[in-house]
């Protein structure tokens, strides 16, 4: 089969978004690195000097038995940081390629901005910062079919919000929007890798199926204007001779030079 010419949109959103993955093993290897290098040490030694790395003792003052207390917290509290990156970089990418449709399908199309009637097509993602209501909207407006992984990422965002407004610790409130009887007030809220990573999968399959959607010349010719316009803004915008090869060279599908 024929590979599919992706988005500049997309590719960006793909490449960030497995780096999440990355950066979370990293930091497990991290802490098992830790819990090797202090096998054996004694409780009370600073960790540092057991681990023989160079930080000032008033950077890092902790004793080994406290540094290895906090590592599954410090994995815990990396899986929540992630979380929230991943739907953050899903909602951009949202407003990205439904800018980028509203503008395919504006009947009054005017470089640079949108008309009244496109605008107002795309205002239920473009003018809402959340992931819900823009998630649902896709569907309609962006022509997919994600209804599953909607419902994995509305559970994801309740987490998130929950995680994010509180400091990552339960209330009352965050009780009752979990659905969560079993959490004590003031708990810690835990996440794990299980719960973590079929989230990041339906939020792959979510970009993926709109850009296997939209990924069209149309949709290529608007990415270039909008980076063009993007690098004038900027004061990086290319020599007027260089312009095609500096877009062909970030990746971008080149309409016509007419």
């Amino acid at each position: 089969n024929k590979q599919r010419e992706t988005s500049v949109t997309f590719r960006r959103f793909r490449r960030r978004h497995g780096a999440l993955s990355s950066h979370y093993w990293t930091h497990v290897l991290g802490a098992e690195a830790i819990k090797k290098g202090l096998k054996g040490a004694e409780p009370t030694d600073l960790a540092v000097n057991a681990l023989g790395v160079p930080m000032k003792q008033q950077e890092i003052g902790f004793d080994v038995s406290s540094t290895l207390d906090s590592l599954d917290d410090y994995l815990n509290t990396s899986r929540v940081h992630i979380l929230a990156i991943c739907l953050a970089q899903l909602e951009a990418f949202l407003k990205e390629i439904a800018y980028c449709v509203a503008r395919l399908r504006d009947p009054s199309p005017r470089i640079g901005s949108l008309s009244l009637v496109a605008e107002a097509m795309a205002k239920p993602i473009l003018g809402v910062d959340s992931l819900p209501g823009p998630l649902d909207y896709s569907e309609s407006f962006l022509d997919v079919s994600i209804e599953s992984q909607i419902k994995i990422l509305k559970s994801a965002y309740k987490y998130r919000c929950a995680a994010v407004h509180n400091g990552g610790y339960a209330t009352p409130r965050t009780r009752k929007e979990l659905g969560r009887a079993d959490l004590l007030l003031h708990q810690k809220l835990s996440f794990t890798w299980a719960e973590l990573k079929p989230i990041l999968h339906a939020a792959f399959e979510v970009a993926d199926r709109i850009d296997e959607r939209w990924s069209t010349k149309g949709i290529h010719c608007i990415e270039c204007e909008i980076e063009l316009a993007h690098q004038k803004s900027f004061n990086k915008l290319p020599d007027r001779k260089k312009v095609w090869g500096v877009l062909g060279s970030e990746g971008f599908k080149l309409p016509s030079r007419q």
